[in-house]
């Protein structure tokens, strides 16, 4: 594309070293963020790092009370021996009664702490939960930039109609909007850029410039041509820029065959990647001429 917008503009992904365009934050190819902050000390290693570290405190915690567990029984085991053993004495008796009741507080303080263990690991995997939901969200956003970026890199109508699918259908209120934002920053490149294209011959004919805008594999030459016609009366252009918009798959050429289709046909349009209006109006105009 040799557009003299600076949004056409690229820079190398510092990462895969593959052209991209100088205004995405992540890379199409690859799928990492450009800048190395946000890609290595993303949200979700946060909360898994403060997860990590809380399951090891819980299991300090647990593998100490179950040493005490462990102690206070064998404790509980030599007060009994103790017991048996000091049956002819009251003081040896009462000496038996008073470990007893000692080990069994140890007991009931280990019981407590592993109540506590438990509530702690409770607490880790909600934070885990959270992080994982958080995990999604981020994974789909990033989804999106980089469909934002093929439209704007690539021409990709694919990753177009994808987004208009999300922003349209998505039942997720900030997953729409956030798909409505790419859309919108592909819409602000395609309302402010012009794409110059080149063809081999300084003359063609109008038959010419549609069959290169109808057949071409050279998605240059297409959009060349469509900038061409955009000064050609008749017809027979109104329709092969209506077929260009409807087929072409590359997003370049579809917004120079709606900006020829306004010229020749006059019809307004607002969208910058007003379908429906051009499919429409083409309709009529054929119903009142009596074409279909």
């Amino acid at each position: 594309m040799n557009g003299e917008s600076s949004k056409g503009k690229r820079k190398v992904c510092r990462y895969c070293a593959k052209q991209i365009p100088v205004q995405a934050f992540v890379c199409h190819n690859c799928g990492w963020h450009q800048n190395r902050f946000w890609q290595h000390f993303r949200f979700e290693h946060f909360g898994l790092i403060i997860a990590l570290a809380m399951m090891g405190l819980a299991y300090l915690q647990f593998r100490e009370a179950r040493k005490e567990r462990i102690a206070a029984t064998d404790a509980l085991q030599l007060a009994r021996q103790a017991e048996a053993a000091a049956l002819n004495t009251a003081a040896d008796i009462e000496k038996v009664y008073t470990e007893v009741a000692h080990h069994r507080k140890k007991i009931l303080t280990v019981s407590q702490t592993a109540i506590q263990v438990s509530n702690q690991i409770e607490k880790v995997n909600e934070i885990l939960r959270k992080a994982e939901v958080e995990l999604t969200k981020l994974k789909e956003r990033n989804r999106l930039t980089v469909l934002g970026d093929k439209m704007i890199a690539e021409g990709n109508r694919s990753a177009f109609d994808e987004l208009n699918r999300l922003a349209s259908d998505s039942s997720d209120s900030p997953f729409r909007l956030a798909a409505m934002s790419e859309k919108l920053r592909a819409y602000s490149f395609y309302g402010d850029i012009e794409f110059m294209g080149a063809l081999d011959k300084l003359e063609y004919t109008t038959s010419e410039l549609i069959d290169i805008l109808l057949n071409d594999d050279d998605w240059q030459r297409r959009a060349a041509s469509a900038r061409i016609l955009k000064s050609r009366k008749g017809n027979n252009v109104i329709e092969a820029f209506v077929d260009c918009i409807r087929q072409d798959q590359n997003l370049h050429v579809v917004i120079l065959a709606i900006k020829g289709f306004k010229a020749v046909s006059g019809h307004q349009i607002n969208d910058v990647l007003g379908f429906e209006e051009v499919y429409d109006w083409w309709e009529d105009h054929n119903k009142s001429k009596g074409l279909r």
